[in-house]
């Protein structure tokens, strides 16, 4: 059994959906190159838009990424969830940071671009799954397939050029 099926895993719908002024602000930065490029945001260039965009100097920023608020373990320790990944120990100009699929909940373009396209899938993952044939005669499960042709009527945003 595998480390993180051991665990009960935290509720995601027990993280807040306000947060303050400069919380919101740096998810807006970290989700930016994400939004704009399709990659993390390294934290080198997290504090400087905070500092320039923000006026938030690198104690400030850091301060404020700890803020954010988690469900379940604290830190690195135990399975938790918040509005970014688990920042790393120390962190240093190349440290990769994302927002999560929960950040969603208080920036509407993450929600719009990435969110709800994910949750969309996942929803037809789980529909797939339920309802796969089941073979009683057989002595091996039927696996259900998810086939990206059929994403674009569920998941507009999912499609092919995407």
């Amino acid at each position: 059994m595998s480390e993180l099926s051991r665990g009960t895993p935290p509720a995601p719908s027990e993280l807040p959906s306000a947060l303050d002024r400069e919380q919101v602000r740096l998810l807006q930065i970290i989700s930016m190159p994400l939004l704009s490029e399709g990659k993390p945001a390294m934290w080198g260039r997290v504090l400087d838009l905070a500092e320039h965009g923000a006026g938030m100097n690198a104690e400030t920023t850091e301060a404020v990424l700890h803020s954010l608020p988690r469900v379940g373990g604290s830190n690195q320790v135990g399975l938790s969830y918040g509005f970014t990944s688990v920042p790393e120990r120390y962190m240093n100009e190349t440290s990769e940071i994302r927002p999560t699929v929960a950040a969603g909940l208080v920036l509407p373009d993450l929600k719009i671009m990435v969110s709800n396209p994910l949750l969309s899938v996942l929803h037809h993952m789980v529909e797939l799954h339920l309802n796969r044939p089941i073979d009683l005669v057989g002595s091996e499960p039927i696996r259900a397939v998810l086939r990206p042709a059929s994403w674009p009527r569920r998941c507009p945003a999912c499609g092919p050029s995407s």
